[in-house]
């Protein structure tokens, strides 16, 4: 039996509005390659991006890193910058997408994708890094140092009620409280601030809607927390100081959230989120000045503070380190680093020259949660 194909289907006819749209579509995409590429060649003459900003070598060009370093120039290029800008923004308004670093959850709260990651080999790495502060601990106590280490909750585990459909996995759920019951068991002083954060919670947000960090009010009970800590610990904070708060300014901030998602560049009534939140500032009063600011003789010739605090930007965020310095009625010497993650800050002071020549009596070690079961490889505690 011969096989008789069927018939060719009959060409749909062409709508002329469809072939109108279609070359002006062309004619668009045509003249975007175009503009980008002039703006491109302009930009790398007048040498506002750098075509190759990295090592040019056999080495780099067989791993591939030329052409990220060529990608990453790209991104610079003010037309290619704004393109993406608005592109993140309008897949967060159709998808509700903010991009692999934040994660979106009930009415506008934004979360630190970090939060909900669950690490291979978790176990493993908490371990180690109790062994770490075990090794820091040793060799502060080996100078008279006493270490208080302060455990900082994730935000998405105190601000839960506002996760909306995000959920944290179940395998972290006791990450906070099994790292601090190693560090007590090995003898170390340590504060985890879950409980009270949990308790309080109940009554007024701790955390920032817009930013991974808390707020005012989360960092005041932190350092009210820490501080009598300290002074149960016999800690004795000098020098003396009356510390209050001068002024409160209620500021609008949009949130390093906001900045991660690729939003930052867009208004607040764009954006998916910001915080109308109040900025306090700080005035120091003491026996012998008048008035002076933290920073002034900090680790100086007169005047030395015996308290140093370690950390990541938490330190560094809704003054914290000054609600400290209220509640011991002190100033202190705060060495925390935007970023710093586990080691970052506790290896920048030991190696400092205020740790060599005026070490403190005291340092307070400030952890977040999320970095707990993290990979140690590029973030290891190195001794002097």
């Amino acid at each position: 039996m011969t096989y008789i194909p069927p018939p060719a289907a009959e060409p749909l006819p062409v709508d002329t509005q469809m072939r109108v749209w279609t070359y002006l579509a062309g004619i668009v995409f045509f003249l975007v390659i175009t503009l980008s590429f002039c703006n491109a060649v302009i930009e790398f003459i007048r040498q506002d991006v750098d075509p190759l900003p990295g090592e040019l070598s056999a080495e780099t060009f067989m791993s591939g890193k030329i052409s990220s370093d060529i990608a990453k120039s790209l991104k610079k290029i003010s037309i290619s910058e704004t393109s993406g800008q608005w592109q993140r923004y309008f897949a967060y308004k159709v998808w509700g997408d903010l991009g692999t670093d934040v994660r979106l959850g009930q009415s506008g709260w934004l979360f630190l994708s970090d939060e909900f990651v669950t690490h291979e080999h978790a176990g493993d790495h908490t371990r180690a890094r109790i062994q770490d502060v075990v090794e820091v601990e040793k060799l502060l106590a080996s100078k008279g140092i006493r270490l208080h280490v302060l455990l900082i909750p994730d935000k998405s585990r105190v601000e839960s009620q506002h996760l909306g459909p995000l959920q944290r996995p179940e395998s972290l759920s006791l990450r906070v409280s099994e790292f601090a019951t190693g560090l007590k068991n090995k003898q170390i002083q340590v504060l985890d601030l879950s409980s009270a954060f949990n308790a309080q919670v109940k009554k007024e947000s701790l955390f920032l809607k817009a930013d991974s960090h808390w707020n005012e009010v989360g960092a005041q009970l932190a350092a009210q927390l820490i501080a009598q800590n300290l002074i149960n610990q016999g800690c004795q904070p000098s020098p003396k100081m009356n510390v209050t708060v001068s002024t409160k300014q209620q500021v609008n901030r949009p949130g390093d959230l906001v900045r991660l998602a690729g939003l930052d560049t867009f208004s607040a009534k764009q954006s998916p989120a910001s915080d109308d939140t109040p900025v306090s500032t700080f005035t120091y009063v003491s026996a012998t000045q008048a008035q002076s600011k933290p920073e002034d003789d900090l680790f100086g010739n007169q005047d030395l503070p015996n308290i140093a605090l370690i950390g990541t930007s938490y330190s560094n965020t809704s003054q914290f380190s000054d609600f400290i310095a209220m509640a011991l009625k002190t100033k202190l010497g705060n060495f925390a680093k935007d970023g710093g993650d586990f080691s970052g800050s506790i290896n920048a002071f030991l190696n400092s020259s205020a740790f060599k020549e005026t070490p403190p009596q005291c340092v307070i070690w400030e952890i977040p949660e999320r970095v707990i079961q993290k990979d140690r490889n590029n973030d290891k505690i190195k001794l002097p």
